[in-house]
């Protein structure tokens, strides 16, 4: 697990999210052109669409090829991000197979006023204004880029390709009588241009967050709202493709003595795809789970199983075993199995392709995913730490086209 702090963002220089997660350990990134140039990250080898990617804990992928487009988020708007690698499908579901990504938006506390100018004709500015429980954060990037391909690609055009993407986010927290009431909310627009085409996005997302206690229960009750639209104009013609996501959850936990805490887990994802003029298609996905975590001695272990029912393809049962050796002050080593599965996404299901050919099948089954893992931390010294991971994961009923 890695945690990357809005000081750590700042201190990188990282002008957007590849920069700042190309550093990590086990993750690889792949752009084509510059600056808003189509980029997939791959964890741990996997697809790019094994990954499952959260912002404010809603899931962002596109209803219709599974991907994010990280290109997209603005530095400037993000106060955190969380990497967790390997199969997390016991407490997470789908997509779930290489890690999950999260992103938390930025939580101000007081003015920043931020300014960049850079190569290609790049100009950008963001402002941050909150008081510790109510923020909001404005900001804006241009730029004017050089050709995204060089002479021998396909559709090499010796212009500039530019991009430009605004967005406004915003989070605050209330105080109640009984518990605390957190909203988040976001909005993109952007553009970005390639060789013999141009790409318009535009995002929109809120959640609504309550948590209370009742009991020895402390629950998180959820409800978030996603919608991202892409329109793309290229020597093939006009596409547009709309995702629609609803999304409910509740959250209980516990603690059961002072070394063993138990997690449950209800969601609930209602999701709506269309690619104008292809298809228009809506399936509603439900899924509860369980967790535990504790500790005896030296050991600590942490023990997740969940079952996801989607009405498209059934149930889905996917577990998940860890288990930590604390060796000594310095030292300690682990070992994990774990289950990670991924829904076929709607282009793959149905898509009627070009003359036949790159067309989808409606009778796909998600892709399952079983992997082990072991690993060693060792701190020599205080702020200095050396870790290393072997792992084997294997993929059965992988899609590809053929």
């Amino acid at each position: 697990t890695t945690v990357i702090t809005r000081s750590e963002i700042e201190q990188s220089q990282s002008t957007d999210l590849k920069d700042l997660l190309q550093r990590q350990a086990g993750i690889d990134v792949a752009r084509g052109g510059g600056a808003g140039g189509q980029t997939a990250l791959f964890m741990r080898g996997t697809n790019s669409n094994h990954l499952l990617v959260l912002i404010d804990g809603l899931r962002v992928s596109d209803a219709g090829t599974g991907a994010f487009r990280w290109e997209l988020i603005d530095l400037s708007s993000v106060e955190q991000v969380e990497i967790v690698r390997g199969p997390r499908a016991a407490q997470w579901g789908s997509d779930a197979i290489g890690g999950v990504i999260q992103i938390f938006t930025r939580q101000a506390d007081g003015f920043q006023l931020t300014g960049t100018v850079g190569s290609f004709g790049e100009v950008g500015a963001g402002i941050a204004v909150g008081d510790g429980s109510q923020s909001i954060n404005l900001s804006t990037r241009d730029v004017e880029g050089f050709s995204a391909q060089n002479a021998r690609g396909f559709s090499f055009d010796p212009d500039k390709d530019g991009f430009e993407n605004h967005q406004l986010s915003g989070r605050g927290v209330l105080k109640l009588p009984q518990g605390t009431l957190t909203w988040v909310g976001r909005w993109l627009d952007a553009m970005t241009e390639f060789d013999q085409g141009i790409s318009d996005f535009s995002q929109m997302a809120g959640k609504l967050s309550y948590q209370t206690s009742v009991g020895a229960w402390q629950l998180t009750s959820e409800a978030g709202r996603y919608r991202n639209e892409l329109v793309t104009e290229s020597a093939f013609g006009r596409t547009k493709s709309i995702t629609r996501r609803t999304q409910l959850s509740v959250l209980g936990h516990r603690d059961i003595t002072s070394q063993l805490q138990w997690m449950l887990g209800l969601d609930t994802v209602r999701e709506e795809g269309v690619n104008v003029g292809s298809w228009h298609e809506r399936r509603t996905h439900w899924s509860a789970w369980t967790s535990l975590q504790g500790g005896f001695n030296q050991f600590s272990y942490a023990a997740s199983a969940r079952v996801d029912d989607d009405d498209r393809f059934g149930r889905e049962l996917s577990t998940q075993l860890a288990l930590r050796w604390q060796v000594n002050e310095t030292l300690r080593s682990f070992v994990s199995v774990g289950e990670g599965f991924r829904s076929p996404n709607f282009s793959q299901l149905f898509s009627p392709g070009f003359d036949g050919l790159f067309a989808g099948n409606p009778l796909l089954q998600p892709e399952e995913s079983l992997a082990y893992e072991l690993g060693l931390d060792w701190t020599p010294l205080v702020g200095h730490q050396i870790s290393m991971s072997g792992f084997d994961s294997k993929v059965n009923d992988l899609i590809s086209f053929t």
